[in-house]
């Protein structure tokens, strides 16, 4: 389906699940800011840029990736700074000090710096904030999975 979209190419050489961008990867994600600079091929890549690629991520169980270092946690209810458990899992209760919402994990703010999934998408070697799924590929992931799907940014 990613490659019927357009957001994926051919699959890189000796790299598992990770594919070059497709004929239609600029119309499916939409780049902020005056100038973002990214190289979509090799060829194009200037002298010691990374290369944009795409990575799938399927993973048995629900996982938990995240930013290093991560956002504050925030209640979805009251915005409040909450603790982030040692250990988080996506459907452990937590329940906010301040306005007594109690929620799982994954319906608190993390602000787009975490997620919990089985199967990610992730567009690599783009400035994070930089860039956001446009309405279509959101979409087509949707209609494909049976469920809805959201986006965060990564910072390793």
């Amino acid at each position: 389906m990613l490659e019927d979209t357009g957001l994926t190419g051919v699959l890189k050489d000796g790299e598992e699940a990770v594919y070059a961008v497709g004929e239609h990867f600029l119309s499916l994600v939409t780049f902020l800011g005056c100038a973002p600079q990214i190289s979509l091929t090799d060829e194009a890549a200037v002298q010691g840029q990374p290369v944009c690629r795409i990575c799938l991520h399927d993973f048995d169980a629900v996982q938990l990736l995240e930013s290093q270092p991560a956002s504050t946690l925030r209640c979805a209810a009251c915005r409040t700074p909450q603790r982030r458990p040692s250990e988080p899992e996506h459907n452990q209760q937590l329940t906010c000090p301040e306005c007594g919402e109690s929620s799982p994990l994954f319906r608190f703010d993390w602000r787009r710096s975490a997620a919990f999934g089985c199967f990610f998408v992730e567009i690599e070697n783009v400035f994070p904030h930089e860039a956001v799924p446009a309405d279509r590929l959101m979409e087509a992931l949707e209609a494909l999975s049976g469920h809805g799907w959201d986006y965060f940014y990564l910072s390793r």
